[in-house]
């Protein structure tokens, strides 16, 4: 009787109603539920920083015969045809190096923050009313967060619940740093505006930005074409990575292509300086061995003789001629009486 009543009630199926009663009775715990993971979302937006991605293509070009002026020779491909490795372009791209170079020149060791739209947010140094400069005792250090606040004539920075007062183009050290903050020309600065600084380490601001940085072959476009994407809070700074780490790359392979050109042309600059010494010791030994022995030339002697046998000629009449004009006077003067 108990299985019959078990199979009659599996064959009625999905009971909605009973699902819904079911839930009406727990109802509070959707709408924590619903609370808790729109209360995460908007804290994940407000406390995790937006970062923007920039791509741009590069066309890597294979090495030219630039390269190779010496082709043919010892130094050079020797005429066989150079192919272009992009597995070994893109390793180059993201060398700590070449980071290092780019994040020296853009000053990314130094994140400046303000509030926008109610959120801190990270702004590039171009866009701050004020030029930023600082000197580090310990550039590997990461240092404090730094409370600034602008004021007319004076600034307050706050560091470790501790105020230090400074006045615009005057360094202030604090912490190791020498800060200098001077206002921008025509700009004026806003009273009352705070920013949060903080200086970061060399080393892992370059490890930041390798992480950050993808290159990837495109494959339809044909051969040495990549695609650079790079990551940061502000799109402005991610472009400007972009254009000096091709400008840099570009400047080191051609420092590189002129440095094997260097060594090449020293090295056939030594080879014919030794050459050249060669040859003048030689020299010097046959022209001793041939005065010692009394060797000389006679075909080159001959030609030495023809050579000057026209000025003999000219002598020779000259100095007949004036043989003649001695004669001349010395028989006039026998010739005279009294």
């Amino acid at each position: 009787m108990e299985q019959a009543y078990l199979e009659e009630e599996s064959s009625k199926g999905f009971d909605f109603k009973r699902y819904i009663v079911k839930v009406a009775a727990n109802w509070y715990w959707f709408v924590l539920a619903i609370a808790l993971f729109v209360g995460g979302a908007f804290a994940y937006l407000y406390y995790i920083p937006t970062t923007y991605n920039v791509s741009a293509f590069v066309l890597v070009k294979k090495p030219s015969d630039a390269t190779n002026m010496l082709g043919g020779s010892a130094f050079g491909s020797g005429g066989k045809e150079t192919w272009l490795d992009v597995n070994n372009e893109i390793f180059k791209f993201k060398s700590g190096s070449l980071i290092r170079q780019v994040v020296d020149s853009l000053d990314l060791t130094t994140q400046v923050k303000t509030e926008i739209n109610g959120k801190q947010t990270v702004v590039s140094n171009d866009s701050l009313p004020f030029d930023l400069s600082v000197i580090r005792t310990m550039p590997e250090m990461e240092s404090p967060v730094y409370k600034l606040k602008l004021f007319n004539s004076t600034y307050n920075i706050e560091a470790d619940n501790k105020n230090y007062t400074g006045q615009y183009n005057r360094p202030l050290a604090l912490y190791g740093d020498t800060i200098l903050i001077e206002a921008k020309n025509g700009t004026v600065i806003p009273a009352k505006k705070e920013y949060e600084l903080q200086f970061f380490g060399m080393g892992s601001t370059v490890s930041k930005y390798i992480s950050r940085i993808e290159i990837t072959p495109v494959a339809k476009a044909g051969e040495g074409l990549l695609q650079i994407t790079v990551r940061d809070e502000v799109p402005n700074i991610a472009k400007k990575f972009i254009e000096v780490l091709v400008t840099t790359y570009d400047v080191s392979n051609l420092d590189h292509n002129n440095q094997a050109l260097r060594k090449e042309m020293n090295f056939l600059n030594e080879r014919l300086a030794s050459v050249s010494e060669e040859l003048d010791a030689q020299a010097k030994l046959v022209r001793d061995f041939k005065a010692g022995n009394q060797v000389f030339d006679v075909a080159s002697s001959a030609n030495q003789l023809l050579g000057s046998l026209p000025q003999i000629d000219a002598r020779k009449t000259e100095n007949l001629l004036r043989l003649d004009l001695v004669n001349l006077v010395e028989s006039n003067i026998r010739s005279y009486n009294g």
